[in-house]
Formats: C-alpha cells, sequence, structure tokens
C-alpha cells in the first residue's frame, strides 16, 4: 500500500452560516469524505451564522440569539464526528461576539473562548492566518484581515 502523503487531499469548506446552512450540507460533505482520501479540513470561516447578534438589522422571523445558537450546535455535533480536526479562520460572523463586546466596552476577560461556546473537540482550531505546505512542495497560505481586538 503507498504512503498518503500529506495535504494532497484539502477540502475547504466555506460559510456554512449554520444553523441555516442548505439543508444537504452535511450529507453532501459525507460523500466528499467518502469519495477521496481527505488529509486536512480548513473552514474558511462563518461557521455560524449569528444573524440575530449581527449591527444589521435582525429579521424576526428567525431563531433568537440563544436559539440560534443551541440550533447551531445541534449541526456543529455532526460537523464534529465527520471531521474531528479541522483548521478554522476567523472570520467576520466567527468574531461578532468579539466585536459586539469591543463596540460596548466589554473586556475580553468577560468573554468565553469560541471554542468553548460551541463546545468545539481539541482538534478544532482557529488561526487568523495559517500556512500549509502542500504535497508538491508549494506553501498555501490562508489569511484573514480580521483582528480580534
Amino acid at each position: 500500500m503507498a504512503k498518503r502523503t500529506k495535504n494532497r487531499y484539502v477540502l475547504c469548506i466555506s460559510d456554512t452560516h449554520l444553523p441555516y446552512s442548505h439543508p444537504d450540507n452535511i450529507p453532501f460533505l459525507k460523500a466528499i469524505a467518502n469519495e477521496y482520501p481527505i488529509d486536512r479540513v480548513l473552514h474558511m470561516g462563518d461557521e455560524t451564522d449569528k444573524h440575530s447578534l449581527s449591527f444589521h438589522d435582525a429579521d424576526q422571523e428567525l431563531f433568537s440569539a440563544g436559539h440560534e445558537l443551541e440550533e447551531s450546535k445541534k449541526f456543529l455535533k455532526e460537523y464534529y464526528k465527520l471531521f474531528p480536526v479541522v483548521d478554522v479562520m476567523e472570520s467576520n460572523h466567527g468574531s461578532m461576539v468579539y466585536r459586539k463586546a469591543k463596540h460596548h466596552g466589554i473586556p475580553l476577560h468577560y468573554i468565553k473562548e469560541y471554542a468553548d461556546v460551541l463546545e468545539a473537540p481539541d482538534g478544532w482550531k482557529r488561526h487568523a492566518d495559517l500556512t500549509i505546505t502542500l504535497s508538491n512542495g508549494k506553501n498555501a497560505i490562508f489569511a484573514t484581515a480580521l483582528v480580534r481586538m
């Protein structure tokens, strides 16, 4: 059996905006995972939507902040089972709580870590920027313009 090469099959997932993602999102990702020998998974950000926390007008037909979080965590549990190790990039939706805190003058030490709120496994790591070496020896750079605070 040939040795698998690291970072040959990198799955990039983006903008799932849970709990408002497409209903076939997880079945689609399962099919991809069954079809390809994925070496690494990157989520490019906006894994949850946080519509109710937005600086924009909220749609009153959508979930409240607490309900939205609980529904998002239900979906995330499926992601955690499917992909226990994921590199997650910082994003405008991912940083929503931090940006709201900054806007209202709330010190960071009053806020839980994002991974704790989402009950993420240890294998889910957040990054402002990330460089990986692909199987062909070239680097792929992933970066965000966001600064937490």
